[in-house]
């Protein structure tokens, strides 16, 4: 199912494409994201100890830009990412070794999306750039068998009267595709041939759920267990250099 949704897409965007050449922009995407996890099940009281971090990744874009006018433009494309869960539990460390201070397990399976934004921009200033903003709907799909069970032994070494406690996770993807709303803000710069650059904060709200995690611990001498959940959610930065459109230059000259 998924790869008949990619085909479909990327035969859409091709035949778009080559048929209004002068006002398509292909773009190429590097980035950093944070994903969230939200408490959604289990013991609702947790150890001071225990910490339920975002899952931090890079992020990777292929986009193409349809300019509807001067100032509106349609945004399509792919791109390739992580999500997942991220559990830390403090422990007693030696100072000589801070790094030691936080038992972590993480555990993560790639995502990809299919966005679909509307971006308005504002007029080029004296040095050709200019505010963009935009918004819209993506189709996020991963793998629907995506399955995880991991451990961590809570220890460390140099450090007297610890007692050894293991962490767990048992993971587990609830659907192969979902929908969410994005939008994204920034500058971007516009050079004189067409080419662009552009520097966007970029967020990312699923409306379903398609992961889950149980996580368990123990912390002074009590057990612990509380399930996660997970939309997709995200925020993050792009840099987005839109390479030199294919066929009539002239509507990309530096207005």
């Amino acid at each position: 199912m998924q790869k008949r949704i990619y085909l479909l897409a990327l035969i859409i965007l091709t035949s778009v494409y080559a048929q209004a050449q002068n006002r398509w922009s292909v773009g190429l995407q590097l980035g950093v994201m944070a994903n969230h996890a939200k408490y959604s099940g289990g013991m609702s009281d947790a150890s001071a100890l225990f910490n339920n971090n975002e899952f931090g990744t890079g992020q990777l874009g292929i986009y193409f830009r349809y300019r509807i006018t001067d100032r509106l433009s349609f945004q399509t494309g792919y791109d390739f990412s992580e999500f997942g869960f991220n559990y830390a539990l403090a422990k007693d460390y030696n100072l000589l070794n801070p790094s030691e201070h936080y038992a972590e397990l993480q555990t993560g399976t790639c995502i990809s999306r299919i966005p679909a934004i509307v971006i308005y921009n504002s007029k080029l200033n004296c040095r050709n750039m200019r505010f963009i903003v935009g918004g819209g709907f993506t189709l996020t799909a991963i793998d629907n068998n995506w399955e995880s069970s991991s451990s961590t032994r809570v220890t460390a070494e140099g450090v007297e009267n610890l007692v050894p406690t293991d962490m767990t996770q048992q993971t587990h993807s609830t659907t192969s595709a979902s929908s969410s709303f994005t939008w994204l803000i920034g500058i971007e710069k516009v050079f004189k041939r067409g080419n662009m650059l552009a520097l966007t904060f970029q967020a990312n709200y699923g409306f379903t759920n398609i992961a889950e995690s149980t996580v368990s611990y123990t912390a002074n001498n009590e057990n612990y267990t509380h399930t996660f959940s997970n939309k997709g959610s995200w925020a993050g930065v792009g840099l987005c250099y839109y390479f030199l459109p294919m066929g009539s230059r002239k509507h990309y000259k530096a207005r």
